[in-house]
């Protein structure tokens, strides 16, 4: 058994003295008691609490990756329409790519 001396502040001194005078135990069997419960409970609180940390996380890398891909898709709609074919400045005009877009679309649907 080791020795260990603590000191107490009056505020967590008194309430750990008046339970153990209701107790009718010593001051050392409260603190011991307080120290096995804490250092002993299950960690399962601790562990969900890193697990909603880590979602929450890996949510809002997913949000920068959709933000991401959506201006990428906007910028290869317009590459492949104006490729070689000015006339087509807009995506929503040129009917090739708006049949590429429902084929690709319905593929994804099935």
């Amino acid at each position: 058994m080791k020795r260990l001396t603590l000191t107490f502040e009056d505020d967590i001194y008194y309430p750990i003295y008046n339970l153990s005078k209701e107790q009718k135990t010593t001051i050392r069997n409260i603190v011991m008691t307080i120290l096995r419960n804490e250092i002993y409970k299950p960690k399962e609180f601790a562990e969900i609490e890193n697990i909603s940390k880590d979602i929450k996380e890996c949510l809002y890398v997913l949000d920068n990756i959709k933000k991401k891909q959506n201006v990428h898709y906007q910028i290869s709609a317009q590459h492949f329409v104006n490729h070689g074919y000015l006339a087509n400045a807009n995506p929503s005009e040129s009917k090739t790519y708006q049949e590429l877009l429902q084929k690709n679309i319905n593929k994804f649907n099935e």
